[in-house]
């Protein structure tokens, strides 16, 4: 699942709620909410996150001319026009969802895994032109995913390296995503002192979009192990850590629970990938803190995931910490001051 990026405009589409309010006034707050925003003349991609954070909370139709607006230029955009697909989609406008795919799959959109896994299109796979039109995204996406390997990030502490080498924190965004969604807390934890390092999943899946998988965790422990390797300073190897939102922060979960050995503590976001839930810890006594959090208005299944997990580190003896807050499938509030805490957390507990 995609994080969503909160940028400085997002405040500008949220109207006013001290008290409550007719229809009539929400309406009118909310329309003048989106002149604001409109006038402030937000760039195309901040209008692609911001549509898709209005979608997060249900608002299809405010996605949808946010979405819209940001195709302004005129310019074919599939990756706009795949959004829109999705907006409409959940909207329950199927016709306009099938146009604006069809759309994409005719501006060359590859985004193949996305379509086929994707439960936003689930009321357009009926539609006759469904099947025609994922064919030709999965044509494409054979020639485009072998061009889209995944990459790294590296950020790294100003000044000399202590002497046992810098602790290093690993960024694993959620399904559908990429490694830039933690570009800036990584950057972040640099200045406390952390090498941080973002990393793509393993698996392309489209445009700007990759996934850690679906059978195994082992080729991530490995990436991570060659990504160790290859930094340019010395790190310590008694105080890796990892940061995951979702699908990445199960994978983060998993990580630990398998691999004391390897990694000193983890921070889940709202864990997702149940199938990834461990079950077990394979050396209790070793196993490193966690940190939990979870939105009041998560996805379906967060909270029993978090639950899980409190339960089996509880039941071991280890370390735990759940951070409970308002939202839905995202960050906690103040995402870096929770980074900060929550590593200082984990540090504690080694």
């Amino acid at each position: 699942m995609l994080i969503i990026s909160l940028l400085p405009v997002v405040a500008l589409a949220d109207a006013p709620t001290s008290q409550p309010v007719t229809p009539a006034e929400a309406i009118y707050r909310s329309n003048l909410a989106l002149a604001r925003l409109l006038l402030e003349n937000p760039s195309d991609d901040q209008l692609l996150h911001l549509g898709r954070l209005h979608r997060s909370r249900g608002d299809f139709s405010r996605a949808a001319v946010l979405h819209l607006t940001a195709l302004r230029d005129g310019k074919n955009r599939a990756d706009l026009e795949y959004e829109l697909a999705c907006d409409f989609a959940l909207w329950g406008q199927s016709k306009l969802g099938m146009e604006y795919l069809q759309k994409a799959a005719d501006d060359g959109y590859w985004g193949y895994r996305i379509v086929h896994e994707d439960t936003d299109l689930a009321s357009l796979k009926n539609d006759p032109g469904f099947a025609a039109a994922e064919e030709k995204i999965q044509k494409t996406f054979a020639t485009e995913a072998p061009q889209h390997a995944p990459g790294m990030t590296e950020k790294v502490p100003s000044g000399q390296a202590p002497a046992a080498g810098w602790p290093v924190v690993f960024f694993l965004h959620g399904w559908g995503s990429n490694r830039h969604d933690f570009d800036e807390d990584a950057s972040f934890v640099a200045t406390l002192g952390y090498v941080g390092v973002t990393l793509d999943g393993n698996e392309p899946m489209g445009p700007g979009a990759y996934s850690w998988g679906h059978e195994s965790i082992e080729p991530t422990t490995a990436r991570i192990e060659a990504a160790i390797k290859s930094l340019s300073v010395p790190t310590d190897p008694k105080r890796v850590y990892l940061q995951g939102f979702s699908q990445g922060a199960m994978y983060a979960a998993r990580l630990l629970a398998d691999h004391p050995e390897l990694y000193a503590g983890a921070i889940c976001n709202s864990p997702g990938s149940a199938w990834l839930l461990p079950v077990k810890l394979a050396i209790p006594a070793q196993t490193g803190s966690i940190v939990l959090s979870v939105a009041s208005h998560d996805a379906p299944g967060i909270d029993k995931n978090v639950a899980a997990l409190e339960s089996l580190w509880r039941s071991a003896g280890r370390p735990v910490h759940v951070i409970r807050f308002d939202g839905g499938h995202q960050l906690p509030p103040n995402p870096q001051a929770m980074l900060q805490t929550a590593l200082e957390e984990l540090s504690a507990g080694n």
